[in-house]
């Protein structure tokens, strides 16, 4: 038992950590009580003390002022640079554009504003280096994807987020551009829907999972669960992803399509490689030696993990979705508050869908950022497809494998 926790303590993070590693749809923890210390004031007492730990400093925010019919890339993103206080008096309504840092580590951010923050209240006490927070106006938004890696629980601190979510079987249109390793985006614009083609959502009505996150709700999302983000009102929220077994051979499909993107961009004109890679990407293009023997690794790495015993857990990768759903039923009964996220009835998600193409700005209707030509585009997202990569990944196996024999 942890220093200083309760056996009633103990017992919560056990079943926490049950829960969380075996939910086959979203769940939502109400009212949960993190006790992380950093946020042991209001919004503007924390963005105060960001500023007195930075000297004053301004920070830079992405701004986002443009609505097109396409969703709202981060190669669109424009910067501003202003203090923490500035931003929470500024952003206190939604306006024509919005302000975010996102994906902020919490080492990248003065220790006092993340105080205590880590994920140990849930099971996952070797989670301090991987949390991340984002702080966002009312708009700010993410557009829909997937995250290829783990499964993901989100807190609130402060204000409200809407979240839309997606089973994976969902007909989204996937695209691997723009390219992001670990995230798989779709075309769809949740954010401002083209007001001419809003019946093209009507086949995802089914599908549709919406929950509003207030301060003190965890949000738990699954492995591959489509999700749009988009702040209500000006906030702040922390994540962790949870690291899993099957990420292994999750991280050599995404190295294969790394390999793909990478030697397709070589001999492009820089706006097209602007256009086709995420702009956190550029920097994370490595040498083709690297890449090769990080291929090596998790090949080995797959094939130890695979002459372990399957139920013995490892610190660093989890075992994932391995007990029956009757008994993940069983977890609300535990005084734990748990939520299911629950489809959307008949008609509101295309209302909000026909809210939000309120937004859309008809002046950009027909506008198009892409310089590459169409055929290139539809061919590099149909060889980085997830099922395309998946048949070259066996294929990569059965050779390499047939390799060590010989």
């Amino acid at each position: 038992m942890a220093e200083g926790v309760t056996e009633t303590e103990c017992e919560e993070r056990k079943y926490l950590r049950e829960l969380i590693l075996n939910v086959h749809e979203p769940v939502v923890l109400r009212n949960f009580k993190h006790n992380w210390k950093a946020f042991d004031c209001s919004f503007l007492e924390w963005c105060q003390k960001f500023d007195a730990a930075t000297g004053g400093d301004q920070q830079t925010f992405s701004c986002m002022t443009h609505r097109d019919a396409t969703p709202q890339w981060e190669r669109n993103y424009e910067l501003i640079k202003i203090t923490a206080e500035n931003f929470a008096n500024t952003f206190l309504t939604e306006q024509k554009f919005w302000a975010a840092l996102m994906y902020k580590r919490a080492n990248e951010l003065p220790s006092v504003c993340t105080e205590g923050v880590n994920f140990e209240c849930f099971g996952f006490p070797k989670s301090s280096g991987d949390v991340n927070l984002w702080l966002c106006s009312p708009g700010a938004n993410t557009p829909c994807h997937y995250d290829t890696y783990g499964c993901n629980i989100v807190v609130q601190v402060y204000g409200s987020k809407s979240w839309l979510l997606f089973p994976p079987n969902t007909p989204l249109t996937s695209t691997r551009i723009p390219y992001e390793e670990s995230s798989v985006y779709c075309t769809e614009n949740f954010h401002s829907p083209d007001l001419r083609n809003i019946s093209q959502f009507k086949k995802l009505e089914s599908y549709a999972h919406r929950c509003i996150l207030n301060p003190g709700d965890v949000l738990i999302v699954p492995h591959h669960w489509w999700h749009y983000a988009e702040a209500v009102e000006t906030c702040l929220s922390v994540n962790y992803w949870v690291s899993l077994k099957k990420d292994i051979e999750i991280q050599l499909e995404e190295a294969i399509v790394k390999y793909i993107m990478e030697s397709s961009v070589k001999d492009m004109f820089l706006p097209e490689a602007q256009y086709i890679f995420n702009p956190n990407q550029i920097s994370e293009t490595i040498e083709q030696d690297i890449l090769w023997n990080k291929m090596k690794w998790l090949l080995d790495k797959a094939s130890a993990l695979d002459d372990n015993n399957s139920s013995q857990e490892n610190e660093t990768y989890h075992n994932y979705q391995y007990l029956p759903q009757s008994e993940i039923d069983q977890y609300s009964e535990k005084g734990l508050n748990v939520y299911k996220v629950p489809t959307m009835t008949d008609g509101a998600f295309m209302d909000l869908i026909s809210e939000n193409a309120k937004r859309f700005d008809m002046q950009f209707a027909d506008e198009s950022d892409s310089p590459l030509h169409t055929i290139k585009e539809i061919m590099l997202n149909s060889i980085c497809s997830a099922n395309v990569i998946k048949v070259i990944k066996l294929e990569f196996y059965r050779r390499y494998a047939a390799e060590l024999l010989n």
